[in-house]
């Protein structure tokens, strides 16, 4: 029951921390998880036999924890727009290698006499030295917008150097920081203070000479001083907007597009599988064999070779950066969306067929099938989240990923729970086995429909060019609401006055 509960957790609540990224920022988000994780692993700690209920509330707020924290990882990809696919695929691997820590805490759980007490607390102060990095080193609201701001901050500073008649020197980085910006900004006061003249051609088209004139420096950085941030923790709580919206295509294009419910139904099959493969993990190892040793040895190969995650899945990453680059040089619009749209169809089509070895293998109660399930699963659980979500973020508009990720994630916690009555079922009977088997089997080849679907052109683009309709129907009706509005308030203001 606890294992149900909490994988139900793990995306139940997606949805809201999507929204609250959009909505408070990554800094906001990264310490609340933080402390999310601190308090399930103390709980965890202080639980034994005689208050084993804990466990309940512990695993729960752990699993509150984990899909949303991979979503605020995947913003650290914004730092690399030439490689972001490849980064959120290898935070999604990092994800997935996480039961290796699990391994190595049983390990000197029963051969190192470390206590369980000792254990679980470990965690617990590990998740404790967290919290000066998510409150110092990411950004307070995301990291597109603080691109954005270091942007500005550089214009600023190219506008300084320009107004000052100075030589750029090209050695200088694109990202000026507030101590080279407070430096230049000193120069200028100081020739300021010279009372410097700077030159600057007459209005007169047909005149050579120039009008001196006096910069106020000194009255722009008064104005900077005026709108400086608040404190630190305003700066931590603050609700911030991250986006325009009045230029923002809807939500609502991307979340009602055929597209994505295909997408979603892929993703909710194989996220119930993977936890149905481990629920009834231990269902099957009792058909292929009853030494507890065996079993053992089955587990430890499961958790360790999780490792391999780590490269796995960079490679799929790296392909859709790959096509998306090649997507670039693309000077028709359309068609250069219709291959990013296609980016996915290996990644998808390859995950799939893995899923697809998995299942065949649990037809077989042999200890070859359960070692080749366990490859299959491996790559399968490397993969998986890492080509979902990166295939989202080339798919729709970025301002959308967060939102649509944690959508995606909180419906598939929903679609999880699926695997209880199907546990359920092969526990209680003899042929229930073969009988999941043959229904994990047809769900899994209707998921190849997904990755098919990506390969054929004619159906993408028109998928493609219904979406734009519909958002552009909805901006058209959206601007003239807000114009009858105004004109309504006008009319109201004429009969007033």
């Amino acid at each position: 029951m606890a294992f149900t509960i909490g994988i139900f957790s793990m995306g139940f609540t997606s949805f809201a921390w999507g929204f609250l990224l959009e909505s408070k920022g990554l800094r906001f988000v990264r310490i609340a998880l933080n402390l999310l994780i601190s308090v399930g692993c103390f709980l965890l700690s202080i639980t034994d036999s005689d208050t084993s209920i804990r466990i309940i509330p512990a695993i729960i707020i752990l699993g509150l924890v984990g899909v949303p924290l991979r979503i605020a990882n995947m913003q650290i990809a914004d730092f690399f727009p030439l490689k972001r696919s490849t980064i959120i695929t290898l935070f999604s691997g990092a994800f997935s290698a996480s039961p290796v820590i699990f391994v190595l805490i049983k390990y000197g759980y029963d051969n190192w006499s470390l206590s369980y007490f000792w254990a679980t607390f470990t965690l617990f102060l590990t998740s404790i030295t967290l919290l000066p990095l998510n409150t110092f080193c990411l950004p307070r609201l995301s990291v597109r917008t603080r691109e954005k701001t270091l942007l500005k901050r550089y214009d600023e500073y190219c506008a300084k150097i320009e107004a000052l008649d100075m030589e750029m020197n090209k050695g200088k980085p694109h990202f000026i920081n507030n101590k080279m910006l407070k430096t230049i900004t000193d120069q200028m006061n100081e020739q300021e203070s010279n009372k410097l003249l700077l030159q600057q051609p007459d209005n007169n088209a047909n005149s050579t000479t120039k009008t001196p004139i006096i910069v106020n420096f000194s009255q722009f950085q008064r104005e900077k001083e005026a709108i400086r941030k608040p404190n630190l923790l305003k700066r931590i709580f603050k609700p911030v907007k991250t986006a325009d919206t009045e230029n923002e295509l809807p939500l609502r294009v991307s979340l009602v597009s055929i597209s994505f419910l295909m997408h979603q139904l892929w993703f909710s099959w194989i996220n119930t599988y993977m936890v149905l493969y481990s629920g009834s993990m231990a269902l099957w190892l009792d058909r292929v064999t009853d030494d507890n040793r065996e079993k053992s040895q089955f587990t430890q190969t499961f958790g360790l070779v999780q490792v391999s995650a780590l490269i796995i899945a960079p490679i799929a990453g790296d392909v859709i950066d790959r096509i998306v680059r090649r997507a670039q040089h693309i000077q028709d619009a359309n068609g250069r969306r219709l291959m990013q749209a296609q980016s996915g169809f290996g990644p998808v089509l390859f995950t799939t067929l893995t899923l697809l070895g998995a299942v065949i293998c649990r037809f077989f109660d042999t200890s070859i099938a359960v070692y080749l399930s366990i490859a299959f699963i491996t790559i399968l659980r490397a993969l998986f989240i890492a080509v979902a979500s990166a295939y989202l973020r080339v798919r729709y508009p970025a301002n959308h990923f967060n939102r649509l990720n944690g959508i995606m994630c909180t419906i598939g916690a929903f679609f999880s729970l699926l695997q209880f009555p199907l546990f359920y079922f092969e526990s209680k009977s003899h042929l229930g086995a073969f009988q999941v088997n043959s229904v994990c089997a047809i769900l899994t080849v209707l998921c190849l429909l997904n990755p098919l679907s990506l390969r054929i052109g004619s159906i993408q683009k028109r998928l493609i060019d219904r979406e734009q309709c519909y958002g552009k129907y909805l901006m058209e009706s959206k601007s003239n609401t807000i114009n009858n509005n105004n004109n309504n308030n006008n009319h109201n203001n004429n009969v007033i006055n």
